[in-house]
């Protein structure tokens, strides 16, 4: 009886198994790894790699699964549910056409440090295409700019793969970058700006925004507003400016300390800049100042939302 029952088991076993396809579009020859990962009531588990642009996967179980398929420099992460799905299509298609990176919005944080300014960008870009971005994408700065340093953790935790950051003379650039279609990922970096104050604008940029304490006194480029005032919560307040669709270019503010701050005493040669601290400092100083504003916006919308409800609908 025993015997039976094993045998009815595993004759059910086999009929709730079955095969599932995925096939690679834009597949150039090469390792494509996939690796199927049981969930809640899966019990397959299968890591493979192949070479080829379809993969058959045999005897899959009845039940959730997540599924991560390596191709180069780029991955695709998705769920499937078996029997109800039975095939996988991956574009993994690509472009090395510069023109599909749009910058929707940049940061440009201007603050006092080492008794003068420091510049910290927080450039926010869109892959407008609907496939993969592969290239260089390269970032204009200041080219007297000195002691650049990129957060390249922003890059990872977005999803773009590269090989390396290059900085040279007034150009930051993100070798061999991979990204994926739709994505959008942050460029945050510091600098310390020389005589003249600048910000490049080399993207198509929808919204530019200058911050900076309400301590220093600047005079803005032209196009640029007032838009609002925030607190950190060191108590310290924030002018916050605003451009709309500004063409591209290059364009210079003035800035000036105010007299009552007094400039620490200048380094020696034998002296050196702490560039990890500061360069810490001054991205937490930052996401503060833009989880303050982010905050502010939703609070905003939601109030905005409140009201449409009591007056009895919603404008569409």
């Amino acid at each position: 009886m025993r015997s039976l029952l094993i045998a009815l088991a595993s004759t059910m076993l086999i009929l709730n198994a079955g095969a599932f396809e995925i096939t690679i579009l834009g597949y150039e020859g090469g390792n494509v790894t996939v690796n199927i990962i049981p969930m809640e009531n899966g019990t397959f588990a299968e890591n493979i790699t192949v070479q080829n642009d379809v993969i058959q996967i045999q005897n899959i179980t009845n039940g959730s699964y997540h599924v991560v398929v390596i191709y180069g420099q780029k991955q695709y992460v998705s769920t499937i549910s078996i029997p109800e799905n039975s095939s996988l299509k991956i574009d993994f298609s690509e472009t090395d056409d510069p023109g599909v990176l749009k910058v929707s919005n940049i940061h440009f944080i201007l603050n006092l440090q080492q008794g003068g300014f420091s510049v910290m960008e927080v450039v926010n870009f869109v892959n407008t295409a609907e496939v993969y971005y592969h290239g260089d994408i390269v970032k204009q700065i200041p080219v007297d700019a000195t002691n650049t340093a990129v957060d390249e953790a922003t890059l990872v935790q977005s999803g773009v793969v590269y090989d390396r950051i290059s900085l040279e003379s007034g150009k930051i650039i993100i070798k061999n970058a991979t990204v994926p279609p739709g994505t959008m990922f942050p460029l945050a970096y510091l600098y310390f700006p020389g005589n003249q104050i600048q910000l490049i604008v080399d993207y198509p940029s929808d919204v530019i925004r200058i911050i900076y304490p309400d301590q220093i006194s600047i005079t803005p480029p032209e196009g640029f507003q007032p838009e609002t005032q925030i607190t950190n919560e060191r108590g310290i307040v924030f002018n916050v400016l605003k451009a709309e669709n500004l063409s591209e270019g290059t364009y210079s503010l003035d800035a000036e300390i105010p007299q009552q701050i007094q400039s620490p005493p200048v380094m020696g040669e034998d002296q050196k800049l702490n560039l990890p601290l500061v360069v810490g400092v001054a991205l937490i100083g930052a996401g503060i100042v833009l989880f303050i504003w982010t905050s502010r916006k939703k609070d905003e919308e939601e109030e905005e939302e409140s009201e449409e409800e009591k007056k009895g609908g919603w404008n569409i």
